[in-house]
């Protein structure tokens, strides 16, 4: 009889008496079939990496329980009953190949992880679970979740270079966001199986996965970008649908003459009409439904994603950005010659009913100097503790030697770096800070009326005075941006405009160098040298056809961290503000989607900076070294832009080219189901604005069908057609008219918080008596990074411990 794990997985608050039952039940099942039950073990209670779904509600933690026996191959069969058990959350039966699994597994102290014994055809899952297996056991979550991000790049014909780079060993990379919920991740090596039979099951379950889920997993930014796909997939559909059963075949017979039709691309574009035909009439009419379709999606999201907004705040109504403000430009007291009782008599006089407290901000760069020196030298004596002496030989005198070098070279270190503590300790004491004092403070209400109200009103005759600002969430402060005085903010402004603007005019020197290469007649007369090229078969055609766009692609991918670069010393309080404005400049590179296409997923799938990064660092300086999680921020200020410009070229291409609507919701598809993956595997959560990126994603949409509706209108007057287009005109103010509807009906609630959903929601925690509690956590988390203080550790027993630790 061959060998069994049965792996069971039970809520989390099963008792044991029933733990027991259930296991007794399946040996006298097993025993009543002649076969053996060897082992059982129990592994206590494990965290998910999401939620599984019952009856009684979703749970993101089991028991998990394994039971090894010998049993007849029928038993994956038999034990189906399982499927109706209500104390089971997920069963799998795994035919056993001397492969450990469970805790045991994941507890390796070699870290190895070969699965390369274990064939596609030994794992037998049943028939509820087979889809979410990975979701209970940890161990199979990491191999299916470091490789699930592969079948995109067969679109783009990059299937052999995925599979050599999804590996569970890369799972850092392709897979942070799980492992860094978990203790001491492991990171196995190479995995044959995995490389000859990838993981397919992420897309299927990329479209299961609810609105709901994501905005539990990363917040409604994340949402936003979601539904900027399924509004490109709805959007496209219906186009798609009028194009191809109405405006292609007028298109594909616009000639009287079947003989003068080039049979090309153009037969099936408005330009194979003819000119003063009154099937343009046809186009006129798709033109209208096309854009009433649009603009009713739009009012549709807008009114969705606000609803979801005030949602979301009432959700996370105990956010400390709720009751704190932001005000700048504060005074000198003349009395005590410093800015923070001037805070605190300003806002005790003109609210005394609802001000609590103060946290002003200060010129901190010598303190963030001694922290850089402090992290550095700490980093320095890590890696001197951690150094282990393997091999004993003749030379291990030797080797003591160096360990007791090692440790006299710590020492020295740590004496310095209790310096170091004691020198941030006194530039941190309240005597030096007073003469570092910026004209900034945030300021903590007792309600969130009370914020909302400073926030929202102006607080001083001067309106250069008191400049208040509804305070962004702490993880999302740029500190660094603060400490600019209000009077250059203008003069940062237009230094990015400039930037941007010379960056645009720069950017067109790759472009023509790559128009060069392309055009290699020209290339030999720029450059005689590349006549060699013709020498070798075949490599002046590799030259002309794929270098291009890999350089072109290359520039490209620097131009939106380049844009986001230029942001950051615009003078934005927050990150998510720089991230907003990167959105708005990439109007300024329109060709960026041009040639970016379905490759840009394969890229954002395949994360090749990042994977050439951690090959550099596993074979140089970090040799040896425990691997890193690369566990970052969603990049809006990359994807939105992409995206938005993608759905302008379609619906501006609409009507002209309707051939081309079918591979937009290809490429809308393959995106939503790529950054359902990344949001749950890849990105973590910084900060989340309850949904201000959508504004602006609106205004995108809403220039691009104004943008079609003005080319139609060119098109008809150049066709012969003028009657329609002055029928168009009133289609283009109905539009302009539906935007200044949208901007007054929606988003003044995206960039103020009303007055009506803070009382309400004070109402909720007057009534559950927590409003102490909830404007009390606002006081400190304003803090900044280079005022919370230290605390220097010596090095004792555990050489783990860091030596300087931030409170």
């Amino acid at each position: 009889m061959p060998l069994y794990d049965c792996m069971l997985l039970l809520k989390p608050k099963v008792t044991k008496e029933a733990v027991a039952d259930l296991l007794s039940r399946i040996g006298r099942h097993v025993y009543t079939r002649n076969g053996v039950l060897t082992e059982v073990k129990s592994f206590g209670t494990i965290q998910l990496g999401y939620g599984i779904k019952k009856l009684d509600g979703r749970y993101f933690q089991g028991q998990l329980m394994q039971m090894t026996m010998m049993a007849t191959p029928n038993i994956n069969k038999e034990l189906h009953y399982l499927n109706k058990e209500d104390r089971l959350l997920r069963w799998l039966l795994v035919k056993h190949r001397d492969t450990k699994y469970g805790m045991d597994f994941i507890s390796e102290d070699d870290g190895k992880w070969d699965l390369s014994e274990v064939s596609s055809g030994s794992w037998c899952f049943s028939s509820e679970s087979s889809y979410l297996c990975s979701a209970w056991i940890l161990s199979v979550q990491k191999i299916d979740g470091a490789l699930r991000s592969y079948l995109s790049n067969l679109a783009c014909q990059c299937v052999s270079h995925l599979a050599e780079t999804k590996q569970p060993s890369n799972a850092p990379i392709y897979y942070p966001r799980p492992l860094s919920k978990q203790n001491r991740p492991i990171f196995p090596p190479f995995s044959l199986s995995r490389f000859i039979v990838p993981s397919f099951s992420w897309i299927p379950r990329a479209f299961r996965v609810s609105e709901d889920e994501i905005l539990d997993i990363s917040g409604l930014d994340a949402l936003v970008v979601i539904r900027l796909f399924k509004f490109g997939i709805n959007f496209f559909s219906v186009s798609s649908v009028v194009g191809l059963l109405i405006l292609l075949p007028i298109n594909y017979a616009g000639q009287d003459d079947p003989s003068a039709a080039d049979r090309c691309l153009d037969s099936c574009t408005i330009s194979n009409i003819k000119r003063g035909s009154n099937r343009l009439w046809v186009h006129f009419i798709c033109l209208w439904l096309i854009s009433i379709y649009g603009l009713y999606l739009l009012y549709r999201e807008y009114s969705v994603i606000l609803v979801r907004r005030i949602q979301r705040m009432r959700i996370m109504r105990n956010r400390p950005d709720q009751f704190t403000t932001l005000v700048r430009q504060i005074p000198i007291c003349n009395e005590h010659k410093a800015r923070g009782c001037c805070v605190d008599h300003f806002f005790s006089k003109h609210h005394p009913y609802s001000y609590h407290s103060y946290q002003m901000l200060y010129d901190g760069k010598d303190i963030e100097h001694l922290l850089d020196q402090a992290r550095y030298i700490q980093k320095k004596v890590h890696d001197l503790r951690e150094r282990r002496t393997v091999k004993k030989s003749i030379g291990e005198m030797l080797l003591w030697d160096k360990r007791r070098d090692d440790a006299e070279k710590a020492s020295l270190l740590e004496e310095k770096l209790q310096e170091l503590f004691h020198k941030i300790h006194h530039l941190q004491s309240e005597e030096m800070l007073k003469t570092k004092e910026l004209p900034v403070a945030f300021v903590t209400f007792k309600s969130r009326w009370g914020a909302a109200l400073a926030a929202q009103t102006q607080q001083h005759t001067n309106p250069l005075l008191w400049i208040t600002e509804t305070a962004p969430e702490p993880n999302d402060v740029s500190w660094r941006n603060l400490a600019i005085q209000y009077r250059f903010l203008l003069l940062h402004k237009i230094g990015v405009i400039l930037a941007a603007s010379l960056l645009t005019v720069f950017f067109a020197v790759p472009v023509t160098a790559v128009q060069g290469i392309a055009k290699f007649e020209k290339l030999k007369k720029w450059f005689p040298p590349v006549k060699a090229i013709e020498l070798i078969p075949g490599l002046s055609s590799v030259v002309t056809g794929y270098l291009p766009s890999a350089i072109l692609k290359g520039f490209l991918y620097i131009v939106p961290f380049a844009v986001l670069a230029m942001c950051k010393v615009g003078g934005s309080i927050s990150k998510s503000k720089e991230e907003i404005k990167a959105c708005n400049m990439a109007d300024f590179f329109m060709t960026y989607i041009l040639t970016d296409g379905l490759s840009g997923f394969s890229l954002e799938i395949l994360q090749p900076g990042l994977l050439l990064w951690d090959l550099i660092k596993s074979h140089t300086f970090n040799r040896g070294k425990e691997k890193e999680l690369y566990l970052y921020s969603l990049p809006y200020f990359r994807i939105i832009p992409t995206v938005a410009l993608s759905i302008l070229i379609g619906i501006v291409y609409a009507v002209i080219a309707p051939l081309l609507l079918p591979f937009l919701i290809v490429y809308f598809f393959l995106g939503y189901a790529v950054y359902i993956n990344q949001i749950q595997d890849v990105y973590e959560t910084v900060y989340d604005t309850y949904g201000q990126f959508w504004p602006f994603i609106h205004h995108y949409i809403f220039v691009a069908i104004i943008l079609m509706q003005i080319t139609m209108i060119g098109l008809f007057g150049l066709k012969s057609k003028p009657a329609a287009s002055i029928a168009t005109i009133p289609l283009v103010l109905l539009t302009i008219m539906f935007n200044e509807y949208c901007k007054i009906r929606f988003l003044p609630a995206f960039q103020r918080y009303s007055i009506q959903n803070a009382v309400e929601n004070d109402e909720v925690d007057e009534e559950n008596g927590q409003m102490e509690g909830s404007y009390e956590k606002a006081v400190g988390v304003y803090r900044q990074p280079s005022l919370r203080q230290v605390k220097f550790t010596q090095s004792g027993s555990n050489m783990t411990q860091p030596l300087i630790t931030s409170l």
